[in-house]
């Protein structure tokens, strides 16, 4: 599990709305099933910097406020 998907899991189980992005929607299916419309996941390459200010204008005007932004895009090799 992602640094990204606990903490937007963790603020959706405390019932506080949470967006979650990835460059294929489909792979957070698991924590909008589980959490329903407490998370709303959305498509984001992060190399495209014209596709920031619209998501983050869509987030503002869903939610009515962004309290929290991680920023986690990423990965790390870690060895076993």
């Amino acid at each position: 599990m992602g640094l990204g998907r606990a903490i937007g899991g963790g603020r959706a189980g405390r019932r506080a709305p949470a967006g979650a992005t990835a460059r294929t929607p489909t792979q957070l299916a698991d924590l909008v099933d589980r959490y329903g419309d407490q998370v709303r996941a959305v498509a984001l390459d992060v190399t495209d910097p014209r596709r920031r200010r619209p998501l983050c204008r869509s987030r503002w005007q869903a939610f009515g406020q962004l309290d929290v932004l991680v920023n986690n895009a990423g990965y790390a090799n870690v060895p076993p």
